[in-house]
């Protein structure tokens, strides 16, 4: 009985979950600017003490049958690590405490792209980006892409949009790999 209800409220649940974006989306994009801003934040505590921030803004510009965006955002993370030490005898000791704060995750991107509808369906597309992330090894990442797509279904409630575009990048590491090229070709398909 217990799995039965678990189940059930998990289908009701997953139902509201997915037919709540369609009614948030259920206007068309208007003509004009439009900014998008997100905020998050996170603090924990207890045996370790953690503090995660992100942001992420976009503005578009929505013409007829073009659009123009530019976005960028970044997280950071940082964490307190304690080590404890015991100095003294087992029947006679003091407990010494070292706290640090450290940065467990840096990463910042900033994207821009422009779209041409062609026909109602059909358009092309141009767009570059800028992306640093060192805890991942990258000092800097430059991309820039162009390619073509199209409107599988246009409706007021929902939008799938493919596309597949011709990228070219530039990567800086922070630990230069000499096998590794610095510039490389490459392709990228989309699916929104």
């Amino acid at each position: 009985m217990k799995r039965a209800v678990r189940v059930a409220f998990a289908t009701v649940l997953f139902a509201v979950t997915l037919g709540a974006p369609l009614k948030a989306h259920a206007q068309t994009r208007p003509v004009g600017w439009t900014t998008t801003a997100n905020l998050s934040g996170v603090m924990t505590g207890g045996n370790t003490e953690a503090l995660s921030l992100g942001l992420k803004a976009r503005t578009e510009r929505n013409w007829l049958r073009t659009q123009f965006f530019l976005e960028g955002g970044g997280i950071r993370q940082d964490a307190v690590d304690r080590t404890f030490y015991a100095v003294g005898t087992p029947d006679s000791f003091a407990v010494t405490e070292i706290s640090t704060r450290n940065k467990k995750a840096e990463n910042y991107f900033a994207e821009t792209g422009f779209e041409r509808r062609v026909t109602e369906r059909f358009f092309w597309d141009l767009g570059g980006g800028f992306k640093r992330d060192l805890f991942s090894g990258v000092e800097q990442l430059f991309s820039g892409r162009a390619g073509v797509g199209y409107y599988w279904s246009d409706r007021v409630a929902q939008e799938l949009k493919l596309g597949v575009d011709a990228t070219y990048n530039h990567q800086k590491e922070m630990v230069p790999n000499p096998d590794a090229k610095d510039n490389w070709a490459g392709g990228r398909f989309t699916a929104d």
